[in-house]
């Protein structure tokens, strides 16, 4: 989460404004490890998704699957 938060930052440098997923990996701020759509990615063991417009973003995470899940380092 701090990663996409870094990138939207950086972006908004940049654009005055924040950008979607695809467009923060194309100005070569947003670098995954998981492959994405336009709003979201799923990785350990979560579903993130991020909202951008113009003057704000909003990311949320949620579990893909119930019960407990791993513990990282």
């Amino acid at each position: 989460m701090r990663h996409v938060i870094d990138a939207e930052e950086s972006y908004f440098k940049r654009h005055n404004r924040y950008g979607n997923l695809a467009e923060l990996k194309q100005a070569g701020t947003l670098f995954l490890d998981v492959p994405f759509q336009a709003n979201g990615f799923v990785r350990r063991g979560y579903r993130f998704e991020v909202e951008s417009s113009g003057s704000g973003f909003r990311i949320s995470a949620v579990p893909v699957a119930p019960g407990p899940r791993r513990n990282s380092p």
